[in-house]
């Protein structure tokens, strides 16, 4: 605007020299001397004006230069500011697609585990009715031990009663991490349109004058802290279901000790029953043996006597009841103590 006036000053007083110069010798007005002389007067401050509003316009128009120059500097450093940030924006988005293929990934090995675990349960119940069957062909003497049996089937059941809830609980765990991939993919699409909604601003703002572009500049910063706001809280989510996947993998691994304690249990039961079985065999073997000749006899109740005095049935028996009392007791610890995590667990979420 000042350039503007200050071009209009000039012209004005060209205008005005030229109008007196192209008046007429008898056109020109009578004055005397003391009015020429204020007229020379006034005619010299004009030219003092001129020149001091020349001088003006020459520095409006160095300053005009110089804003032309600042803003042209500052379009280039925000130009690439800009490609950095895109960059950035880039560089996290292809992590979180690659933390994606991790998650899915572990999401297969969990699949896999969860199937060698079914195996293992149907290894187990097949042994239990192999257990059975043979408890059921053992004699009326061996009735302590058939119950003895029939606890401890009843005590697998249960804990393949257990297994198996803990596999659905598994198996909700990984339909809830499934909805939480899909959730993130969701959250990426949005990033992605966001991205191009950003593009967009940008091109209008290199259309628009500076104002509009300071503004534009204003909602980009926003709109960029909220997606790092986004990001942050996606990299949040990304290690609480890392910290599940633990905790499941964990509880995976408890239920397969479990599964082979109770094996061992098992096995143990029944090589005491077919020891005992060996007994009653060999004491009638003997008593057959003592009828027919007397001398034999003699010289092998000894060895029978140790025999029966080094393995007593009835203590076998409290031993097993204690060892089963206290595996009892453990199991039951065990499974009040995943109850109160996975109570800890669902009131965290909530």
């Amino acid at each position: 605007m000042s350039s503007k006036k200050s071009v209009k000053y000039s012209d004005l007083i060209n205008d005005s020299f030229s109008s007196l110069f192209s008046l007429k010798e008898n056109q020109m007005p009578m004055y005397s001397e003391g009015k020429s002389k204020a007229y020379i007067a006034a005619m010299r401050a004009l030219q003092e004006k001129l020149v001091s509003i020349e001088a003006e316009n020459k520095e409006l128009k160095d300053e005009i230069k110089l804003n032309q120059q600042r803003i042209y500097v500052e379009k280039q450093e925000f130009e690439m500011k800009f490609v950095e940030e895109r960059q950035h924006l880039e560089i996290e988005v292809k992590a979180l697609k690659s933390r994606i293929n991790e998650l899915e990934i572990s999401e297969k090995n969990l699949q896999k585990k969860m199937i060698m675990a079914q195996e293992l349960i149907r290894l187990t119940e097949t042994k239990t009715k192999y257990q059975e069957d043979l408890a059921t062909r053992a004699s009326e003497q061996f009735s302590l031990d058939k119950e003895s049996f029939k606890l401890e089937t009843e005590l697998l059941k249960k804990a393949n009663q257990e297994s198996k809830q803990k596999e659905s609980y598994l198996k909700k765990e990984l339909e809830k991490e499934k909805r939480d991939i899909k959730l993130l993919r969701e959250e990426l699409h949005q990033q992605k349109k966001l991205n191009e909604y950003l593009q967009e601003e940008i091109n209008f703002l290199r259309e628009n004058n500076d104002m509009q572009r300071v503004k534009i500049e204003e909602n980009y910063k926003s709109i960029r802290s909220d997606l790092i706001q986004q990001n942050q809280e996606n990299l949040q989510a990304i290690k609480n279901l890392n910290i599940k996947n633990k905790s499941l993998q964990q509880m995976v691994n408890d239920t397969k000790k479990q599964g082979e304690y109770y094996k061992g249990q098992y096995i143990k039961m029944s090589h005491r029953s077919k020891f005992s079985l060996d007994l009653k065999k060999s004491r009638s073997k003997a008593k057959i043996h003592d009828s027919q000749c007397k001398s034999s006899v003699r010289s092998s109740t000894p060895s029978l006597r140790y025999s029966e005095h080094s393995y007593n049935p009835s203590i076998g028996n409290l031993l097993e009841e204690k060892e089963l009392g206290q595996a009892i007791i453990k199991t039951e610890l065990e499974v009040q103590k995943l109850g109160e995590k996975c109570h800890n667990y669902q009131m965290h979420k909530v």
